[in-house]
């Protein structure tokens, strides 16, 4: 008998492990990991692909990673995703926009403090480039301690296209990850 795992990414639903009696293994969904052969496509509508796949058994501080769910702020519109995962000394900020004005670029940042009035920029992250379908994506990895990054207490917020840092678009708050 095969037992099938599944796992939401974006809103959507998809394969993450198969496995025979006895071999369970847990696993991780990280943005950005490949998976051979497997893409996922984006939000309906969207024209975006993205590849994914499946991290191995993790364990310690290295394995714990935080989803944030980025939410539309000033009746923006603008919605997405942020995966952060601690990688050594340093954190890696996988972000997903969707919403956008097409074809515009966004400036974000982890942010001291909570939403919707976060505080000063603690980290800056890569611009969000979006296609005509108003969806983009970006991978970095910060130089902030993920027990800074994590402690409850930050942010992942995106601007609005135009001036840095512009108005505030979409903003998240970062869950304290216990143990740290």
């Amino acid at each position: 008998m095969t037992m099938m795992r599944f796992a939401p990414v974006f809103g959507l639903a998809f394969v993450v492990a198969a496995c025979g009696p006895g071999d369970r293994t847990d696993t991780a969904v990280t943005l950005g990991d490949t998976m051979p052969g497997t893409t996922v496509a984006g939000p309906q509508g969207t024209g975006i692909g993205m590849d994914t796949g499946m991290a191995g058994t993790q364990h310690g501080m290295a394995g714990m990673e935080n989803r944030v769910q980025l939410n539309p702020v000033n009746n923006s519109g603008i919605s997405g995703e942020a995966m952060l995962n601690p990688t050594g000394n340093q954190v890696q900020v996988m972000v997903r926009l969707m919403g956008t004005p097409g074809n515009t670029t966004h400036q974000g940042h982890i942010h001291s403090g909570r939403c919707p009035n976060p505080g000063g920029v603690v980290a800056p992250l890569q611009p969000i480039t979006t296609g005509a379908d108003g969806a983009g994506e970006m991978t970095t990895t910060v130089d902030v301690p993920a027990a800074a990054a994590m402690d409850g207490q930050h942010v992942v917020q995106y601007h609005a296209a135009g001036a840095s840092p512009g108005q505030p678009v979409a903003c998240g708050d970062i869950p304290q990850q216990m143990g740290m």
